[in-house]
C-alpha cells in the first residue's frame, strides 16, 4: 500500500489490523522498538506486545505487536509490515554505521522473516518511494493500492 503521507499509512495500518484481528491473528512488525512501534501500541491498547523471551505463546485472534526479530519462529493469518519507504528501510543509522551493502543484506533478512511469518497474507505499506529491497516485477503482488 503507497501511501500519500505518514498519517495516512498510520491509519492504513491500524484499520487493517482492527478489520483482520476481528477473526484472525495479525502481526505488526517492525525494525526496532521505536517511535512508530510505541506509537501504534498507544492506539492498538489490547494488542500483545511480541518479545524474544514470551513464556506463553497464544494464538487466538487479535493484534500482536514488535519487531522482526521477536516474531521470529512465529505464526500470523496475516502480518503487516509498515515504514518500508526507502528513506526508512534500511535504517539510516544502519547505512551510516555498516554502508549500504551491509545495511540492504541486514534488511532483506529482516524482510524474509517478517514475510515468512505469515500464513495467508501480507500487507506492506510505505509513503514515498518503496525501499529498493522489494522486488518490483509486474504481477508480483497480488494487489496494489494507492491511499
Amino acid at each position: 500500500v503507497s501511501c500519500a503521507s505518514q498519517d495516512v499509512e498510520v491509519a492504513t495500518i491500524l484499520e487493517q489490523a482492527r478489520a483482520i484481528s476481528a477473526n484472525q491473528t495479525v502481526a505488526i512488525l517492525t525494525q526496532d522498538r521505536g517511535p512508530e512501534l510505541k506509537r501504534l501500541r498507544a492506539r492498538l491498547p489490547r494488542s500483545i506486545l511480541l518479545h524474544k523471551d514470551m513464556a506463553n505463546w497464544s494464538a487466538a485472534p487479535g493484534v500482536y505487536i514488535g519487531t522482526y526479530y521477536a516474531a521470529k519462529g512465529l505464526e500470523f493469518d496475516a502480518v503487516i509490515l509498515p515504514f518500508l519507504s526507502n528513506t526508512r528501510f534500511p535504517d539510516p543509522d544502519d547505512i551510516a554505521a555498516f554502508g549500504d551493502e551491509d545495511a540492504a543484506a541486514q534488511h532483506g533478512k529482516l524482510l524474509y522473516v517478517g514475510i515468512t511469518r505469515a500464513r495467508r497474507v501480507v500487507i506492506m505499506t510505505h509513503t514515498g518511494e518503496p525501499t529498493a529491497l522489494l522486488p518490483t516485477e509486474a504481477g508480483l503482488y497480488l494487489r496494489e493500492e494507492r491511499r
